[in-house]
């Protein structure tokens, strides 16, 4: 369903959001697409009253000033160190990024399954055990691990929300947490 007067939303596709995300942008906006901010123009900047703002480029008081039908600049980060927050808030300009949808964050757990799975890979040499299995040498001897997960100590630095994570897989899997 077409939303009449869509909000202008200039979105860059360096973000590389799903395609199910985007289509759900373009029903509710009226988006604008290009490679990165390196190709922004004034007069789009201009029209422009929703930012997408990737991290790696600034969104700073210029940026902010040379969208004067601003209303909100999106990021899809946990942080906001590329985005202006103060001077946003002082323009009545709204931030939405992850960091303020704990909640949400809390649900996702894919980086800790990766991190996890990076521990089971490395202790029982997964990446060679499946180069001898594609050159068809394989013998599972040279691939054992130093010992089970069960019997080893892991040392998370930082149990925050990722570090949290991967200590209850860990603690899962019987290793000692530290």
């Amino acid at each position: 369903m077409s939303i009449p007067n869509r909000p202008a939303a200039l979105y860059y596709t360096v973000l590389k959001y799903q395609p199910e995300s985007l289509a759900a942008l373009h029903d509710a906006f009226e988006v604008t697409e290009l490679e990165s901010p390196n190709e922004d123009t004034p007069e789009l900047l201009a029209g422009t009253e929703v930012l997408f703002a990737p991290l790696g480029f600034m969104v700073d008081r210029a940026k902010i000033d040379a969208c004067p039908k601003l209303r909100v600049v999106a990021s899809n980060t946990t942080g906001h160190p590329h985005i202006d927050v103060d001077y946003c808030r002082a323009k009545g300009v709204e931030v939405a990024c992850l960091k303020f949808a704990q909640d949400f964050l809390d649900s996702i757990t894919p980086t800790a399954e990766l991190s996890f799975g990076m521990i089971i890979a490395v202790t029982r040499n997964m990446m060679r055990a499946h180069e001898a299995a594609l050159s068809g040498t394989w013998d599972r001897r040279p691939f054992g691990a130093p010992a089970m997960l069960s019997r080893m100590k892991l040392g998370v630095v930082g149990l925050g929300r990722l570090g949290g994570k991967v200590a209850r897989m860990a603690a899962a899997a019987d290793m000692d947490v530290r």
